[in-house]
C-alpha cells in the first residue's frame, strides 16, 4: 500500500539496501550530492532572511506571491544596508523589485505579474495575454522571457501616460490613457476587465477565426457576456477592425461557439434566408443541436475537423438514430462541405426543409448568381 502525506500513517518500512563502495563514492553521485547540498543551504540561507523580515513585510510578501519592491522593504523599516545583504540571497526579478521567497522551480505566473506590476510603479496592471492568463481566458502556463529568450513570453504591463518605465528584460510595459480601460473587479494582482483584455487581445489579432476564439472562448467560459462586450466595445476608441468585432459578437449572442457555425451562419443559413433556426438549441433529449428548424423538426449538425472520427463518428450516429425516432430529421455535414460548397449546403436544407412542409424559397446569395460556389 502506498504511503501518503496527512494520513496519519508512517512510512512503510525500507528495505536495507547494499551499495557498493564504488557506486556511492562515484563522481557522478559525488556532483547529484554536492549539488543538492549546496540549494539545500540556499534554501535554508533564503527562508533565515525571509523569516527576518517584520511581520507586515511577511504578510504583504505573502499577499503578493512573494514579491516585494525596494520601496516597499524602506517603508517597511528596512535599511538600506540591511536590503543590501538580505538581497544577495532573495531573487531579483526585476530592477528594484524582489522575489523574497523564493522556492527551487522558475518564478509562477502571480509572482511574475506582480513583479511587473511593482516595476511599473503606482496604477500598474497587468493587460494582454499576461491578464487573460490570469482570468482563466488563456491557459496559465507563462514560460518567462527572461528566462528562456528563444520560447518565451514577456509579462505585459500597462502603465499610465505620461510615465515611460525603463526597458526590464522578460516585460513589455505598455503605455495608456487614464479611463481607456477599466479596472479588474478581480482579485489581485491588478489586471485589465475582462472585458477590455478581450477587446485587447481582438484589436492585436485580427484574424477572423482568431476574433472568434477568444470571444467565443469568454462567453462559454462565462466570463463575460456578448452585450457587456459589446458596450464596452462602443466605449473603446481606435480599435482596429471593431466592425468585424461588433458582427462577430452578434453572432455569439445568436449562439455561434465556434469557427464552423460562424461560416454557416455568414455563409449558408442567412444569406440564403431559409427560414427561422435557433442555434446550439436544446432538444427534446436534453441535448443540444448546431442548428434546429423547430418548427419543421429538422437539425441541422455541423461536424468540425476534429472529434468526429471512430468514437466520436459512433456517437454522431447513435444521436441522428435518436433524432429520427423522435421525428427529427438530421443533416450532417464538415468543414469542407460549409467552406467549399456553402451554396449546395443551403439547397439540400431548403430541400428537406420543403419536404417537411416549408412553402417558402431559398434566395439565392451572390456566390449562387456568380456560379462561385461549386456543387
Amino acid at each position: 500500500m502506498a504511503w501518503q502525506v496527512g494520513t496519519g500513517q508512517g512510512p512503510p518500512p525500507v528495505e536495507p539496501t547494499t551499495v557498493s563502495p564504488q557506486a556511492a563514492s562515484g563522481p557522478h553521485c559525488l556532483w547529484i550530492s554536492g549539488w543538492l547540498v549546496q540549494r539545500l543551504a540556499h534554501h535554508v540561507v533564503v527562508l533565515r532572511h525571509s523569516a527576518e523580515l517584520p511581520q507586515p513585510l511577511l504578510e504583504l510578501a505573502r499577499a503578493q506571491a512573494g514579491v516585494l519592491s525596494r520601496a516597499q522593504l524602506l517603508t517597511g523599516s528596512l535599511s538600506t544596508r540591511q536590503i543590501g545583504r538580505a538581497s544577495v540571497h532573495w531573487r531579483r526579478l526585476a530592477r528594484g523589485v524582489y522575489w523574497v521567497t523564493p522556492t527551487f522551480e522558475q518564478p509562477g505566473l502571480h509572482t511574475l505579474v506582480w513583479a511587473g506590476v511593482l516595476a511599473g510603479g503606482d496604477d500598474a496592471r497587468a493587460g494582454g495575454l499576461s491578464a487573460a492568463r490570469l482570468d482563466g481566458l488563456a491557459e496559465p502556463q507563462l514560460i518567462w522571457s527572461a528566462v528562456n529568450p528563444v520560447c518565451g513570453e514577456d509579462v505585459v504591463i500597462f502603465v499610465p501616460r505620461p510615465r515611460h518605465p525603463r526597458p526590464q528584460p522578460g516585460f513589455a510595459f505598455v503605455r495608456e490613457r487614464a479611463g481607456e480601460r477599466l479596472a479588474s473587479r478581480a482579485a489581485e494582482p491588478p489586471r485589465t476587465r475582462i472585458e477590455d483584455t478581450v477587446i485587447d487581445l481582438c484589436a492585436a489579432d485580427r484574424a477572423p477565426d482568431e476574433l472568434l476564439s477568444w470571444l467565443t472562448r469568454a462567453c462559454q467560459r462565462r466570463l463575460t457576456t456578448p452585450s457587456r462586450l459589446l458596450r464596452r466595445l462602443e466605449h473603446r476608441h481606435r480599435i482596429p477592425g471593431r466592425d468585424v468585432i461588433a458582427e462577430i459578437l452578434h453572432d455569439v449572442a445568436l449562439g455561434v461557439t465556434s469557427n464552423l457555425e460562424h461560416r454557416a451562419l455568414r455563409e449558408v443559413l442567412t444569406p440564403h434566408c431559409l427560414p427561422a433556426f435557433e442555434l446550439q438549441a436544446p432538444n427534446n433529449r436534453r441535448q443540444r443541436v448546431d442548428v434546429l428548424f423547430r418548427r419543421y423538426r429538422v437539425i441541422v449538425e455541423l461536424d468540425g475537423r476534429i472529434g468526429h472520427v471512430g468514437e466520436g463518428a459512433f456517437r454522431d450516429m447513435m444521436r441522428d438514430n435518436a433524432h429520427i425516432v423522435s421525428g427529427y430529421a438530421t443533416l450532417r455535414f464538415g468543414w469542407n462541405d460549409v467552406v467549399t460548397r456553402p451554396c449546395a449546403v443551403a439547397a439540400q436544407i431548403g430541400q428537406l426543409l420543403k419536404l417537411a412542409g416549408w412553402d417558402g424559397e431559398i434566395t439565392p446569395c451572390r456566390h449562387c448568381r456568380s456560379g462561385s460556389s461549386t456543387g
